[in-house]
């Protein structure tokens, strides 16, 4: 892409596209103008006499403090610079191959970013576009581009806030179970308990058989007593 109405001169950079194990973008927040303050992919200026290689690596031991083995060219984008110079920016794939990650130079700021995390972090105009474009970003990306309320600050907050509230409501039933298992082996153990202290005493014996009305002597007999006559 050619500037057009751009007066001043095409300065060569380079930047280094990089991912991580999991999937992460490696950036760095921009220390200075151009776009101080946003997110971007690390890299600089070709001095005079550099290869696009011996650039890359040199940009990114100074802004991120990783050792890298530069790769094939991904694509090229051409970005305003000061004064209405035009930066001719070329991003090469990178593997890191050493180093300890931590921001230097121009860099203000350096971390692993995932790609979903895209939608909520201040990034240099034109880097999701091209990246998308190019296939570094994936179906995520896609997703986040075709439904914009995705892309809110609000959404990820409503997710975080819908995940705490479901671990919060299982802590809670599972403290309940708990209180609920604990008082079912209590109560159990009391009537275990009870039932110890009452053997059984074997069947209870038979009540003695009614004798039958009381009598008395009359002189002329035994006459039942409340008989009839």
């Amino acid at each position: 892409m050619i500037l057009i109405g751009v007066s001043g001169f095409r300065i060569l950079c380079v930047g280094a596209i990089v991912t991580d194990g999991r999937g992460r973008l490696l950036l760095i927040q921009r220390g200075h103008e151009p776009g101080a303050g946003l997110w971007s992919l690390p890299g600089g200026r070709v001095e005079p006499g550099e290869t696009d290689a011996e650039a890359l690596v040199r940009e990114m031991e100074e802004e991120t403090g990783l050792t890298v083995e530069p790769g094939r060219l991904i694509g090229q984008v051409d970005r305003p610079g000061r004064a209405g110079d035009v930066l001719d920016i070329r991003d090469y794939a990178a593997t890191v191959t050493g180093g300890m990650l931590r921001p230097g130079d121009d860099a203000a700021d350096a971390r692993w970013v995932a790609p979903e995390d895209l939608a909520v972090l201040p990034v240099t105009e034109g880097l999701v576009e091209a990246l998308t474009e190019w296939g570094v970003l994936g179906q995520q990306r896609s997703l986040l581009s075709r439904f914009p309320f995705f892309a809110s600050g609000c959404y990820f907050a409503a997710v975080e806030y819908a995940v705490h509230f479901a671990h919060t409501c299982l802590e809670r039933a599972r403290v309940e179970c708990m209180v609920v298992t604990t008082c079912t082996l209590l109560c159990s153990g009391c009537h275990n308990h009870t039932q110890t202290r009452r053997p059984f005493a074997g069947p209870r014996p038979a009540e003695p058989a009614l004798a039958g009305p009381r009598t008395r002597g009359t002189g002329r007999g035994h006459v039942a007593h409340g008989s009839w006559p």
